[in-house]
């Protein structure tokens, strides 16, 4: 009994090891065919939507962009900004909602040559934004790149991955199913799924929470980590910066507010979480850090903080249990936006 007991465990952890391998090895298949965003990717390519896919009834270009197809040669006389930025450059809203989209067409109005190259990709930190703008940005000839900076997540690099999901696509398959049965919340999908709704919450708010929770050490006063944080950005910011000069490029960073920072709260609640008392935070405290280095560097910057607080007295200005602008967060930030760069755009072919 024994030895029939000792060579059944032993088929089944044989069994089990040729299913782990063989599923292993169809994942790798797959996503070399296939590329998912949800397998480890250390390129600013992870997360990039695939060439003509429908996002919200519109389709992404033949580069895998949220934006209409844009020539690789600027036309004569036009003036061309890249619109470089993780999720929030890339939008979260249908595509005619984006601030970029409705910055561009608000500036064509006065500027017939303007125009705007949407190339965000989600999940994107300054040391991608440096690449994607050498590898694919330089070649597009831009006058002017406009950089969004999300102060939530911003200043952190690319998070540390845990080794097994560096290496094995199996893990991340059971993380990736894992999440989107305990994590995702209702996104309306009653309506269909190319339908937007822009109440709906993206996350749990217990899931959301605890996203948000990762960014309150930066407002915590005196918190070394984060001064090491600021360091890392700046580093990258800087090179920006000097590949903008070095090719008479006009560089203008828009410094997008975390939710925390504009909806009291929200920002009590994730304190209340992580066991802190409210005057050991300022909400405001990274903004002025990174205006202050940008100032340094003879940066040109927006901070949308102080007008994205008052108009949340209005209304939500992000998406329910979601990190990004609703459709009137858009809108605000594209007259912010307007107003800041409309002067610096010659009127005329140059």
């Amino acid at each position: 009994m024994r030895r029939k007991f000792l060579r059944a465990i032993r088929d089944v952890v044989i069994i089990s090891l040729i299913t782990l391998v063989s599923l292993e090895i169809g994942l790798r298949i797959f996503h070399h065919f296939r590329p998912l965003p949800i397998f480890y990717d250390n390129s600013y390519n992870r997360f990039r939507i695939r060439a003509h896919m429908p996002v919200y009834g519109f389709q992404t270009n033949s580069r895998g962009f949220y934006d209409v197809e844009r020539a690789r040669e600027k036309a004569p006389g036009a003036y061309r900004v890249l619109g470089i930025g993780d999720s929030f450059a890339f939008g979260i809203v249908p595509h005619e909602f984006n601030f970029l989209t409705l910055l561009e067409h608000q500036i064509k109005r006065v500027r017939p040559g303007f125009e705007i190259v949407n190339m965000g990709i989600p999940g994107l930190s300054p040391r991608e934004y440096l690449a994607l703008l050498l590898n694919e940005g330089l070649e597009l000839k831009p006058d002017m790149v406009l950089l969004s900076f999300f102060v939530g997540n911003d200043f952190a690099e690319t998070a540390k991955i845990d080794r097994i999901f560096r290496i094995s696509y199996t893990a991340n398959i059971v993380k990736y199913l894992y999440a989107v049965g305990t994590k995702v919340g209702d996104l309306g999908g009653t309506t269909g799924p190319s339908a937007y709704n822009d109440s709906a919450p993206t996350l749990t708010e217990d899931a959301f929470l605890q996203i948000e929770g990762f960014g309150i050490p930066m407002f915590q006063k005196g918190n070394a980590l984060f001064d090491n944080a600021v360091s890392n950005t700046m580093a990258h910011l800087r090179a920006i910066k000097q590949i903008c000069d070095r090719f008479g490029i006009r560089l203008t960073i828009v410094m997008i507010p975390d939710e925390m920072q504009v909806n009291d709260d929200l920002l009590n609640k994730v304190t209340s979480i992580k066991g802190l008392k409210a005057e050991q935070l300022d909400a405001s405290l990274p903004n002025r850090i990174l205006s202050g280095e940008l100032t340094r560097l003879s940066i040109d910057h927006l901070d949308l903080l102080p007008v994205f607080r008052a108009e949340t007295v209005s209304g939500r200005l992000y998406k329910t249990n979601d990190s990004h602008w609703n459709i009137r967060g858009n809108a605000i930030a594209e007259k912010l936006i307007f107003k800041h760069i409309i002067q610096k755009i010659p009127s005329s072919a140059h």
